[in-house]
């Protein structure tokens, strides 16, 4: 249905358990439900992004497994560079890079933002913001090899 009225891109879960999975403040950490599974082919057989962002490390692998076209973060950073729940763990990251036989160059934006301020909860980022927005992209990279 959401297809048929233009969307192009869903986010699994946000932040909580829904019917399709975990997201990335649920203690549980118990991934995709069999729904959700179902939920990510339909999306590949439409051609529609799966969006990581919010979700569980646990629904993110379930994803992947299931995933049979690239996804997307599409407002998370690296969890190495700013250790906050929302963030994508480096293992997901490099599993990402080899699923799809991608490059570090095709998760540039992932990285662009270095520094996660999350105003809700009252977390402030331990990582400053770059100078050089460059320099995340390659502490990033590094990080990744």
């Amino acid at each position: 249905m959401f297809f048929q009225l233009g969307c192009r891109m869903m986010h699994l879960t946000y932040n909580r358990r829904n019917p399709i999975g975990d997201g990335c403040a649920e203690p549980a950490n118990a991934g995709l439900s069999e729904f959700g599974r179902e939920v990510v082919r339909e999306m590949n057989r439409l051609g529609m992004l799966v969006d990581l962002s919010h979700v569980s490390p646990a629904t993110m692998h379930d994803a992947l497994d299931v995933a049979e076209a690239p996804v997307i973060f599409s407002h998370s950073s690296a969890r190495g560079l700013t250790d906050h729940s929302r963030n994508v763990p480096d293992d997901v990251l490099k599993r990402i890079c080899s699923l799809f036989e991608w490059n570090y160059q095709y998760i540039r934006q992932i990285s662009m933002q270095v520094s996660f301020q999350d105003k809700e909860e009252g977390h402030e980022s331990p990582t400053p913001p770059q100078k050089d927005p460059g320099s995340g992209v390659r502490t990033f990279q590094e990080q990744l090899k």
